[in-house]
């Protein structure tokens, strides 16, 4: 794993994109890359989208610099709170922007979901005082946990119960015990959160090659019945002639044996596999979320 301090932060800075974007800002301004980008380069991962924390002027305006200088497409999110998108030419590759949410950026990152999504570089002069990590967050990428930041984080955005086992499902990372006992608390609340945020998650956990070892997980805490109220039924199916599972747990190992099967196709397949078949859904979450379902 490429936690090396000074490595993570010269790959920040050899980034041409981030280059160009600070040669945009006013001259005060702070900016900051964080999040799942810097996770996701820590760990060697490839990422296509980035986020930034703009701090000494308007998000919004800083993206519609840049998106006229990469010639790419703006895209305003929020006016209220000060978030715009960027598209880049490619229509693959996209950078948001967000105002620093409090006064400094360890009020806005400590506000954030998980440790490891609440890692920061100030895009600066690339010293190793650019780095903000208050919670650990490399250390649990080290370790390969996924940990809440605090509490309140959880039960002001119930979605988070949800991301948990997502980034779980993708990472192949525990989820740490004390998080989960959060999300037995706060899971009921899942139901107040907008079902496109919630599909959203769930189209990404199905993406993940550790989704089966998740569902069951979540099967056994009950948030997967605060999602798919039906397969709670399924439970007073037990095995009979035809299946040597209960139904549920026979619905659930159907996506296991999908993911053992993935692995022995050929390249073409499994490519096809992993494209897209609609917006950002690939083929694989349907087959895997049919998987579930066929019963």
């Amino acid at each position: 794993m490429n936690t090396n301090l000074n490595n993570l932060i010269t790959n920040v800075y050899s980034d041409e994109i981030s280059t160009t974007i600070k040669s945009l800002c006013a001259v005060d301004t702070e900016l900051y890359l964080v999040g799942g980008y810097v996770r996701d380069l820590a760990i060697n991962k490839l990422s296509c989208d980035r986020d930034y924390i703009v701090k000494g002027e308007s998000a919004i305006e800083l993206a519609k610099k840049v998106a006229e200088k990469v010639q790419g497409f703006f895209v305003l999110l929020d006016e209220t709170f000060d978030i715009a998108r960027v598209v880049m030419p490619d229509r693959v590759n996209y950078l948001d922007f967000a105002g620093c949410f409090g006064n400094t950026i360890y009020d806005d990152i400590n506000r954030r979901d998980f440790t490891i999504n609440s890692i920061a570089i100030k895009i600066d002069d690339g010293k190793e005082s650019g780095l903000f990590d208050p919670n650990n967050g490399l250390n649990d990428l080290e370790k390969g946990i996924i940990r809440t930041v605090s509490e309140k984080n959880l039960e002001d955005d119930p979605l988070r119960c949800l991301r948990a086992y997502r980034f779980s499902s993708q990472l192949g990372f525990k989820i740490h015990p004390e998080t989960i006992q959060y999300i037995d608390k706060y899971k009921k609340l899942l139901s107040n959160v907008a079902v496109e945020r919630v599909q959203v998650e769930l189209i990404k956990l199905f993406e993940g090659k550790y989704c089966s070892e998740n569902l069951e997980k979540m099967k056994e805490n009950g948030l997967l019945f605060q999602i798919f109220p039906e397969l709670e039924k399924e439970i007073k199916v037990p095995p009979n002639l035809h299946h040597h599972l209960g139904l549920l747990d026979h619905s659930i190992e159907t996506v296991r044996q999908i993911e053992i099967l993935e692995n022995t196709m050929p390249a073409w397949f499994i490519e096809k596999l992993n494209s897209d078949q609609a917006n950002g859904i690939k083929y694989i979450s349907l087959l895997k979320i049919a998987g579930l379902l066929h019963d």
